[in-house]
């Protein structure tokens, strides 16, 4: 079946009842999430493949083998029959074990309130799955207001599960209307400054002011105020829980060492929107640490409703319905985009009807209530400008491009080579069958998929997406394209696979807080254990993230044999996957110098699609 636009196929009839029949089997639902579009059922060809199955109970049993040992009294003897014991002979019991596991896990294992006494009770949720590195990175120390903890804490908004928040501080002022000066709502001066910096001291020996940092350009900000708009709290089987929206203030200095690049290191945190809140500093012990705390609990649940929730899966949610409906099989652009939608709808069913459904895992872990949590999801999609959240283009709007801001900045440095591969292959392909505009604008099959992805009237059906239109050429369509492919692959690869490094140690990034934020009293340990998730809520935080961040059932650039049926699509592909080889090298080798490795925009480990 060769590649064929709609205007130029003699076979128009087929094409029509080939759409007529997707149509009716592919049909939108908007009543849970309410007023998203998701599908009413998933056909049983995009069910999961056995394959794919298998590899889930995997990590099922993994987990449940984890969770055993957890339990025993640490004996080398149980724990190494344990690691021995045969996953693969295992799958049909595993089916049977699994379920009662999760079930075992969600109802709560044993009476105990499950309140900490130390950090290390986390740790041991680690019995049989190692430690990642932000475990020994970040909570070596027994201090945790630790010089290592605060550069932990300013490098995850570099390369953590969410890199997509700081923004340069002339971006931030510009947009509060104070560009050039810290605004009235966080009014940080030199003496709060010159004090939180003293706390770097000997690491750096620079001693440049507040001014100085400004004019030089070297403050960025993390500013979580959609959570403003959030209850800020909640109540889950009897148990208080707490979010806030912070302001972060970050800085890049100079280590004592010269040959060391700049490192970016947190500076003041306030735990709300307005003046009111106090102003802490790495100076403020403890007060210090729940603050830090309160912005990696304000983080991960961005992170989990908006980045990874509504701007990948249920964006490509919207796309898939669209192009299965609207474009015949053989439209070189269902073609293109066909390898990206891989078990995508029946991930998000199994989403729907157990994540975020009422009492699921999200409603457990997550502070805000459910129902208002989903209603910021509806918003976040429908404000989403999906052309505009490229790489080339979004970063620049945060205030870095290529080499501007920090030194070291993981995702921009990976994501500024591996999205114009993508680009460079999705608009050469488009070239090979949209010789000029006209083709663009005549493609009746096209502006069908355009007019329902965007269509908002609720009694139409449609996608409800924004940030489309208008795509009226060949390059408006190839960057549309280009946005569609990076959001499936790479853009949820790294929203999606650093959850387990950077979640797996629940207090490095909780979900919810069940202790108030800081109000200027005294501070404790005891409160900031007081703060963090009791131990059942963890484990489930822990396996959920285990399981999120170990399934990966298919490669970015990686095509079965003869998939492409156009010799001159299989060119376009061969070169495409020596290109991305190439970077992975490169990515690989600048792995070696970072503090930490950054392997989620790697190509060799990067999914073509969404489907954990």
């Amino acid at each position: 079946m060769f590649p064929t636009l709609p205007q130029l196929d003699p076979k128009a009839v087929e094409r029509e009842t080939e759409l007529l029949t997707a149509r009716h089997l592919y049909r939108y639902d908007y009543t849970y999430p309410p007023g998203i579009a998701m599908a009413q059922v998933v056909p049983e060809i995009d069910g999961f493949s056995k394959r794919y199955l298998a590899d889930v109970i995997k990590v099922n049993l993994a987990l449940a083998a984890n969770h055993v040992a957890a339990d025993l009294d640490g004996t080398a003897r149980d724990r190494s029959r344990l690691m021995s014991f045969d996953l693969p002979g295992a799958l049909a019991a595993g089916l049977q074990l699994t379920h009662r596991f999760r079930v075992g896990a969600e109802l709560g294992l044993h009476p105990e309130s499950y309140r900490p006494d130390s950090l290390g009770q986390y740790e041991r949720l680690f019995s049989l799955i190692p430690r990642p590195p932000i475990v020994a990175v970040a909570y070596s120390s027994d201090s945790q207001n630790s010089r290592a903890q605060n550069l932990a804490f300013a490098w995850q908004r570099l390369a953590g599960a969410n890199p997509m928040e700081l923004v340069s501080f002339a971006q931030w002022s510009a947009a509060r209307g104070t560009r050039g000066r810290m605004p009235d709502a966080f009014p940080l001066d030199e003496t709060a400054f010159r004090r939180a910096m003293q706390t770097y001291a000997p690491f750096t020996s620079e001693e440049r002011s507040l001014a100085e940092h400004i004019d030089r350009g070297s403050l960025y900000v993390a500013d979580y105020a959609p959570l403003a708009a959030l209850p800020s709290t909640s109540t889950f089987r009897g148990r208080q829980r707490y979010i806030a929206a912070p302001i972060a203030l970050f800085a890049t200095i100079q280590p004592a060492q010269d040959e060391l690049p700049e490192v970016l290191v947190p500076v003041a945190i306030q735990c709300g929107q307005t003046p009111d809140q106090p102003l802490l500093t790495p100076a403020d012990g403890w007060a210090w640490v729940r603050a830090r705390c309160f912005v990696q609990i304000a983080d991960g649940n961005i992170h989990e409703a908006v980045r990874h929730l509504a701007e990948t899966h249920l964006i490509m949610e919207s796309v898939i319905l669209a192009a299965k409906r609207c474009l015949a099989q053989r439209h070189p652009l269902r073609v293109l985009l066909d390898p990206h939608f891989e078990f995508t709808l029946a991930l998000n069913d199994v989403a729907k009807h157990n994540l975020i459904a009422p009492g699921g895992s999200v409603d457990m872990i997550l502070a805000p209530p459910l129902a208002a949590a989903l209603e910021a999801v509806r918003q976040s999609i429908q404000a989403h400008d999906l052309r505009a959240s490229v790489p080339t283009r979004a970063l620049p709007k945060r205030g870095f491009g290529d080499g501007i801001g920090p030194q070291i900045f993981p995702y921009r440095d990976d994501a500024l080579r591996l999205y114009p591969a993508i680009e460079g292959f999705v608009r050469d392909y488009v070239r090979l069958y949209y010789d000029e505009d006209a083709d663009v604008t005549q493609d009746t099959e096209l502006r069908s998929f355009l007019a329902e992805l965007t269509e908002h009237d609720p009694k139409r059906p449609g996608g409800r997406l924004s940030g489309v239109l208008p795509v009226d050429d060949v390059p408006a369509l190839s960057e549309l394209m280009a946005a569609i492919v990076w959001t499936a692959s790479a853009q949820h690869a790294c929203l999606n696979f650093a959850q387990f490094p950077y979640m797996g140690l629940v207090p490095n990034m909780p979900g919810s807080a069940y202790a108030p934020p800081p109000t200027g009293g005294e501070e404790t340990e005891q409160l900031y254990l007081d703060t963090l998730p009791p131990l059942d809520v963890a484990e489930i935080h822990f396996n959920l993230a285990y399981e999120l961040s170990s399934v990966r059932e298919n490669r970015l650039g990686d095509y079965p044999r003869n998939y492409f049926t156009d010799p001159r699509a299989r060119e376009l592909a061969v070169a495409f996957r020596r290109r991305l080889d190439r970077i992975d090298s490169e990515i690989a080798a600048l792995d070696a110098t970072r503090p930490l490795p950054y392997p989620y925009l790697r190509p060799s480990v990067t999914p073509a699609s969404i489907h954990i």
